[in-house]
């Protein structure tokens, strides 16, 4: 049975994130591993610091997430909009700085499928605790995406390019194939009409 917990962030601050998820955690019964390797896939559709400066997971939620699982062997991986290079896209978001600094494997999904027929990336495989990292956005195509739309950035980028014309369909059916171990829904900006491609957030800090 699925478990939701709500938590109220007063600001957006990798301690305040850190502080909110650990409390999540001890509220749903997850421990903590020691490690384990654990797979984070922020948000990152695209990222531009005019046209798109809040579509994005904040470098400040990767942060409290690697500060709480200091002792496991973590990879990031984000995918971006068809026709955005990932690598681009994370770049833009602040994830390269931040990666280095921590010597943190950082994927662009939409390159991992090179010489590969398969519908997921090889990467998840061996994977202890997946998290997904959604935000909370409406969509192009749908009246409300939720988090669902996000994990569709998993997919060989032919098949997400393929899958708009019954977008409601895929969406269910990746949910069913790949369920992450974990979602956490930022919600601290909620964007307008379609999300990724407003600049005008506006705030609900929580998550």
């Amino acid at each position: 049975m699925e478990r939701i917990f709500m938590a109220c962030v007063p600001e957006p601050s990798s301690e305040a994130f850190r502080a909110a998820i650990r409390r999540g955690l001890e509220a749903l019964g997850i421990s903590l591993p020691a490690g384990r390797r654990v797979f984070l896939q922020p948000a990152c559709p695209w990222a531009h610091p005019r046209f798109a400066p809040h579509a994005f997971t904040p470098v400040a939620l990767l942060e409290a997430l690697r500060s709480l699982f200091i002792d496991c062997s973590i990879v990031v991986g984000a995918g971006s909009l068809p026709g955005f290079p990932a690598r681009y896209a994370m770049q833009q978001a602040g994830y390269g700085a931040w990666a280095r600094r921590h010597r943190i494997p950082l994927i662009p999904l939409d390159e991992v499928f090179d010489g590969q027929a398969s519908r997921w990336p090889d990467l998840l495989r061996g994977i202890d605790l997946w998290i997904a990292l959604p935000r909370l956005t409406g969509s192009g195509f749908l009246g409300f995406a939720g988090s669902a739309r996000h994990h569709m950035f998993l997919l060989n980028p032919t098949d997400h390019l393929h899958a708009y014309p019954r977008l409601p369909e895929v969406i269910i059916q990746t949910l069913q194939e790949h369920p992450p171990h974990l979602i956490i829904l930022d919600a601290t900006q909620v964007l307008h009409r379609g999300g990724s491609w407003q600049a005008n957030p506006s705030r609900s800090r929580s998550w």
